[in-house]
């Protein structure tokens, strides 16, 4: 009978240590989503951190000189996009003018 009762509490004890085996793997798994979570959100934190940090480290001459280099840069763009442009309707009407010669 003792032997008996004995083997029956290993085999409760052993269910319960699989049980609390898989319960862990579970929070792993739930912990390692909330990490993952929390890994983003201190990214992105971070990178907030730099740019306010660059941004308003800034003095009033040094943020005009980079406001007007952003500037600059999206002129540059908008200039060569806009000459692009000019450049396919100038080769569609010396196209025209061509077919039209002949």
């Amino acid at each position: 009978m003792i032997k008996v009762t004995s083997q029956l509490i290993k085999s409760i004890n052993e269910s319960r240590i699989l049980s609390a085996h898989q319960e862990a793997l579970q929070g792993r798994e739930a912990m390692t989503i909330a990490d993952t979570v929390a890994a983003k959100i201190a990214t992105s934190a971070t990178y907030g951190g730099a740019a306010g940090a660059i941004l308003f480290g800034l003095s009033a001459n040094e943020f005009a000189a980079l406001g007007g280099l952003v500037i600059g840069m999206i002129g540059m763009a908008v200039n060569i996009w806009f000459k692009h442009q000019h450049l396919k309707l100038a080769r569609a009407r010396c196209e025209a003018s061509q077919d039209e010669d002949q």
